[in-house]
């Protein structure tokens, strides 16, 4: 599933009609509530209804050359860059970030999705070399086996923005989101994150108060409403999923992910490591 903006490290930011504001969406770190609010401030049909697919499709849309600034080189960025244009996105705890992905991919509804399970069984089969009665068995995959698997996949040797768009399009989730794009290159006015997902919001609509999305955002009925206190509950699960790994495992994953720890100013995830299995 190719992805254009990501060649030569490129990146693509979705806008409002004035312009104004740009966000840049990094999956399982809030980009569908935040696509869906940007649908919204663009009067975009089907988005009062939140169904699976009129989601899905006004994520889609938001993400076209129609609503969004496409920077598609390096120089493309520095030209965006030096645009009256506030740019923010934001960004999740790694570790959480990975474990909502496990739980997105094969956990969701009780019963995963028979495609991310074939993921896994092909990756056992032709990179662990495993006969076909010792492959995972539907739907049973455990975060360890996701964890090799990712780790296998995120190799990513020659380091191109491009990688990503050679595997399944449910990558997109838990590569490194420092490497998808050139997001790294941008100059953003504010990186927020989940965990202080209420906090930021109210920053962005003291900013703008005149936009009557970013006002309903940040009253207590909408927040309720997409349940970021649930979010916070969450971590708890997720720090439980890694107890499940080893100390070395969960080292392996923090070299691969540093970047994204290191751009999220994240620190050295010791308490992980020590609840991880010696």
């Amino acid at each position: 599933m190719a992805r254009p903006y990501l060649k030569d490290g490129g990146i693509v930011l979705t806008t409002e009609p004035s312009k104004r504001l740009a966000f840049c969406p990094v999956q399982k770190s809030g980009s569908t509530t935040w696509m869906t609010a940007f649908a919204e401030m663009n009067a975009i049909d089907g988005n009062q209804v939140r169904s699976k697919s009129n989601i899905i499709k006004d994520y889609r849309m938001m993400e076209s050359q129609k609503y969004a600034i496409y920077a598609k080189t390096n120089e493309d960025i520095d030209k965006l860059n030096s645009r009256s244009l506030f740019k923010f996105m934001f960004v999740r705890h790694p570790f959480y970030r990975l474990a909502s992905t496990f739980q997105f991919m094969f956990v969701r509804d009780g019963i995963p999705p028979k495609k991310n399970v074939e993921l896994i069984r092909n990756y056992q089969k032709k990179h662990m070399k495993l006969d076909d009665k010792d492959l995972v068995f539907f739907p049973n995959v455990s975060f360890a086996i996701f964890t090799e698997f990712l780790l296998h996949q995120a190799q990513n040797k020659n380091r191109s923005f491009d990688s990503v768009s050679n595997l399944p399009p449910e990558a997109i989730h838990w590569w490194p989101y420092s490497e998808q794009c050139g997001v790294c290159r941008v100059k953003y006015d504010l990186i927020g994150h989940m965990e202080t997902f209420n906090d930021d919001v109210q920053l962005l609509y003291q900013k703008f108060p005149d936009i009557p999305v970013l006002k309903k955002m940040q009253e207590e009925a909408f927040i309720s409403s997409v349940n970021w206190h649930a979010h916070k509950a969450n971590t708890t699960d997720y720090m439980n999923i890694f107890k499940t790994l080893n100390k070395s495992t969960i080292v392996r994953l923090y070299k691969r992910f540093k970047t994204d720890f290191d751009f999220g100013g994240y620190p050295y995830p010791s308490e992980f490591i020590d609840i991880g299995l010696d």
